[in-house]
């Protein structure tokens, strides 16, 4: 599998994802208020908290059990076995299912950033959070993933990721790459003499930075709906600038890294991201609501960025400073 099977891998992957954390939250919240109105229910306040156990599956050394590349195959396939469940009208198995996706798609983040190709993996995750506002934008607000006569497509997306998930596994990709300078060489040779290869995962700070940027725009300024009811824009106007900001950022997504590697692009956009909520909070009008969309855009370009860390390659002739280790 190439870099155009990792890019589906991954767009499904976040696709399912976006559906599965909003039925997630709304499932916890429905379920909490029933363990406290109109009095403490114990059962009831069990039930609620049994989802968040599940999102502790990520600390699990799954890939000292299998290997990377497993992980990264078990974690696809249980996000897609574990979505169908969310389309059961129970609320509880709809907020275990929910849950178990969050924790396969920590799982799938754990492994693969770092370790699939990073344009492919970066582009994928872009793509599978327009993908989702698509489906939201053609349901007026409600998820079609959700409603009963989507089960079927869901179906089958769940069995196309199941497919890419195996066929990744089974391509040799994800294999464990040899020492060398990533071009086929052997260690020692003559083609890797400067360089030191290191694993470049997913960096902390840009864990950290994750977790902000998807609920900024999975849940404000990526829905057309918030924007339209803070700005006054219409709502069609909200959904026609929220498409084209996610156009342009899925383009310069595909185009690789370039566009957000400099340190300066990226305090640009994270202003634009800091920006967009605060204009569309306090400001009316059209030019709030191209700040909330080109928000939007920033967002998912940081998003990309957060996945695409550094190669992992560096020259073993740098200068040392004093009292450090070179």
């Amino acid at each position: 599998m190439r870099r155009g099977g990792t890019f589906l891998l991954t767009g499904l992957v976040f696709l399912f994802f976006a559906e599965g954390q909003r039925a997630f939250f709304a499932s916890l919240f429905v379920l909490a208020r029933d363990a406290v109105a109109p009095a403490f229910d114990p059962g009831a306040a069990i039930l609620a908290l049994l989802p968040l156990l599940f999102l502790l599956v990520p600390l699990l050394p799954l890939a000292r059990l299998v290997d990377r590349a497993g992980a990264v195959t078990v974690a696809a396939a249980g996000v897609a076995v574990f979505r169908l469940p969310m389309a059961h009208p129970a609320l509880a198995t709809r907020a275990v299912g929910s849950a178990l996706v969050l924790a396969c798609f920590g799982l799938f983040l754990t492994g693969a950033v770092g370790w699939l190709d990073r344009r492919a993996l970066s582009a994928g995750a872009v793509a599978g959070l327009v993908a989702d506002q698509l489906l939201r934008l053609a349901g007026t607000g409600y998820d079609l993933a959700l409603q009963p006569a989507w089960v079927p497509v869901q179906a089958v997306l769940s069995l196309a990721l199941l497919a890419l998930a195996v066929a990744w596994g089974r391509s040799g990709d994800g294999r464990e790459p040899r020492a060398g300078n990533g071009n086929g060489a052997r260690a020692g040779s003559g083609d890797d003499r400067g360089l030191e290869r290191r694993a470049g995962g997913l960096r902390l700070r840009g864990a950290l930075a994750l977790g902000p940027l998807l609920f900024l725009d999975l849940h404000l300024l990526g829905l057309p709906p918030v924007a339209a009811r803070w700005t006054g824009v219409p709502w069609e106007a909200a959904a026609a600038a929220a498409a084209v900001a996610a156009g342009v950022a899925l383009a310069l997504a595909l185009a690789g890294s370039g566009p957000t590697r400099a340190r300066q692009t990226v305090v640009v956009l994270v202003a634009a991201v800091a920006v967009g909520p605060a204009a569309g909070w306090w400001g009316d009008g059209a030019l709030a609501g191209g700040a909330m969309a080109v928000g939007h855009g920033a967002a998912l370009l940081l998003i990309a960025r957060t996945l695409d860390p550094a190669s992992g390659r560096r020259g073993r002739g740098r200068r040392c400073v004093p009292s450090t280790t070179c």
